[in-house]
């Protein structure tokens, strides 16, 4: 498993179809990391969307792919306690990861 550098954030780190899928969110970005056995694995040509849910507000986001990650920049608001889910698509596999923030 990789851990990013998470102060002022949520984050939490799950297995999915042997892929560990990592969110990082902070108030400016949302990222998700994928790795296998450790190694970084590339969003190229891949798509993530992510569903946050607090309570009975849910946000809907559409990341974009970026070298080993899929990311979106902007204003976010992720309380403590918020779940999240988050359906990747890479070539031929769809990942779905569920997250306690």
């Amino acid at each position: 498993m990789l851990f990013r550098s998470v102060s002022q954030s949520r984050y939490d780190v799950v297995e999915a179809k042997d892929i560990d899928v990592e969110l990082v969110a902070k108030s400016d970005i949302l990222t998700i990391y994928l790795s296998d056995h450790g190694k970084p694995l590339s969003s190229e040509g891949g798509n993530a969307k992510l569903t946050i849910l607090n309570g009975s507000d849910k946000k809907d986001y559409d990341l974009l792919s970026v070298g080993d990650r899929f990311e979106l920049k902007g204003a976010f608001s992720v309380p403590k306690g918020s779940k999240a889910i988050a359906v990747i698509r890479l070539k031929s596999k769809v990942i779905t990861a569920r997250f306690n923030l």
